[in-house]
């Protein structure tokens, strides 16, 4: 699943959950550190697959 794809969900799933502010900031928080954590692996990973090959 893309990050747009992650994005668009949780804005449709966010209004299920405003009664709760916390659950829909934790929500963003996850998404932002997987997209900060993810990002640059998948951009090394895909560097170090392309020297070798």
């Amino acid at each position: 699943m893309t990050h747009k794809a992650f994005l668009t969900a949780v804005s449709l799933f966010a209004p299920l959950v405003t009664f709760n502010k916390v659950i829909t900031l934790f929500l963003t928080l996850i998404a932002l550190n997987l997209a900060y954590y993810t990002v640059p692996y998948a951009i090394f990973g895909s560097t170090v697959l392309a020297m070798h090959c």
